[in-house]
């Protein structure tokens, strides 16, 4: 089973992301890399503070 980013489609291969193509055969499953959660992360903590009129620095997930 591979792991593929829902976002830039990269694929986790051997502990490393990978820019390829998957073959239609191979089984995969859906997450985020490492860089695209932390800008979706940024986004939704950004949207969350904004509705509630609180602007408060967006914590660096490591």
């Amino acid at each position: 089973m591979r792991t593929v980013c829902c976002v830039c489609r990269r694929v986790k291969c051997k502990g490393d992301w990978l820019e390829q193509m998957i073959e239609s055969e191979v089984r995969v499953s859906h997450g985020f890399c490492p860089e695209c959660f932390d800008k979706t992360m940024a986004q939704y903590s950004r949207a969350w503070s904004s509705e509630r009129g609180a602007a408060q620095p967006v914590p660096k997930v490591s």
